[in-house]
């Protein structure tokens, strides 16, 4: 009896070891200067941190790029999902971080690894390659990056609605930003945002998030807690600059979402070369009451 014990005590170890071993759980290391990236066989469908207010994920088909919007904070969960897997890791900000580059890449065993590039030319060249295999491939316009044909038309004329609210946004010495109109279609919600540099130093464009903040209430005495539901712009600018003293009109467009109570989207855009970070609330009763749009052609 006591052998069986034993026995039954360590496979249940094992077993345990190997499941959360199968889960990839491996720490991300970030900053504010330089951007991680994480490299996945496929496409990602969900991305999700924890605490979107210290760190900023984008999601570029197979690859997530990661970055700390302020220093010396605490880590976050982060859960990925990729086809059949799901990725769970920690986020968490070192100061002289000196690795940016994770591949979670199947192996042939179908191992989940992570391997860090110690070779400096091979880093570069394959996360060149991998960069490159996510990028939209076709033809872009100036002002919007969309591989659907159909979506490019829709941001092309929704891009030229003339400005409708001013009440989104903020006004700073050295930046203005602000959502200036909002049209729904039958799957989609698009924005039109307004970027006003007024410095001397070029605005460039690094990570912006879209989250939509959803009333979560339990009970008639107990406060309400805002759970964020990450989304990603099926269609975007392809301005990735806003130069010294220029303006410019960015659409994005955003799968729609019904939000009831007191829920909200928040944008969050950063710049890659800067410390300066927007935040735009839009109260979710404005998107819903927001018009359809409407093409020339009718439809």
């Amino acid at each position: 009896m006591k052998y069986r014990v034993l026995f039954l005590m360590t496979f249940l170890i094992g077993y345990i070891s190997a499941q959360t071993n199968s889960t990839g759980n491996d720490t991300i290391f970030c900053d504010t200067k330089n951007t991680s990236y994480m490299v996945f066989a496929e496409d990602v469908s969900l991305c999700d941190v924890g605490y979107p207010e210290d760190y900023a994920a984008q999601v570029k088909g197979n690859i997530v790029f990661v970055k700390a919007l302020k220093q010396n904070i605490a880590p976050t969960t982060v859960l990925i999902k990729t086809g059949r897997d799901i990725y769970f890791g920690m986020l968490k900000y070192k100061t002289e971080n000196k690795r940016y580059y994770y591949d979670f890449k199947q192996s042939s065993s179908g191992e989940r690894t992570i391997k860090p590039n110690t070779n400096g030319q091979e880093a570069e060249a394959t996360k060149e390659k991998d960069l490159k295999s996510s990028t939209i491939k076709s033809e872009t316009v100036s002002r919007v990056l969309s591989t659907d044909t159909a979506l490019k038309a829709k941001m092309l004329e929704f891009i030229k609605t003339k400005n409708e609210i001013a009440t989104l946004g903020f006004v700073s010495p050295t930046l203005d930003a602000s959502v200036s109109v909002i049209r729904n279609d039958h799957d989609n919600t698009y924005l039109k945002l307004i970027l006003k540099n007024k410095s001397s130093i070029p605005y460039k464009l690094d990570f912006i998030s879209f989250q939509y903040y959803q009333d979560m209430i339990k009970g008639a005495l107990r406060k309400s807690k805002k759970a964020p539901i990450d989304v990603f712009p099926v269609g975007e600018p392809g301005i990735k600059e806003v130069a010294a003293g220029k303006t410019e009109l960015l659409p994005y467009v955003i799968p729609a979402f019904a939000l009831a109570n007191n829920g909200y989207l928040m944008l969050l855009i950063r710049e890659s070369s800067g410390d300066r970070v927007l935040k735009i609330k839009i109260n979710g009763s404005l998107i819903q009451s927001s018009p359809q749009l409407v093409l020339s052609n009718g439809k």
